[in-house]
C-alpha cells in the first residue's frame, strides 16, 4: 500500500511539472547557494549520528528542543 501512494504521489508531481507556467524570474548561482547550502548544513548536522556524534539525536538528548 505504502508504495502505491509513493507512485500516486510521483505522478501526480509529473502531471502537475508539466502543466506548470513558465518562470518569470531566474536565480542567479549566489541566490540559489543562499537557500542550498543552510540545507546542506543542516541535513549534514541531522545525519552525523546520535548523542554520541552529535546531529539532532545529541540536542534532544539534552533536553534542546
Amino acid at each position: 500500500m505504502d508504495q502505491r501512494l509513493w507512485i500516486l504521489f510521483g505522478l501526480y508531481w509529473l502531471v502537475s511539472a508539466v502543466k506548470r507556467k513558465k518562470t518569470k524570474q531566474r536565480e542567479s548561482w549566489g541566490q540559489r547557494l543562499i537557500y542550498v547550502l543552510p540545507l546542506v548544513a543542516l541535513l549534514s548536522f541531522d545525519s552525523a549520528g546520535g548523542a554520541a556524534t552529535g546531529g539532532w539525536g545529541a540536542i534532544c538528548a539534552r533536553g534542546v528542543r
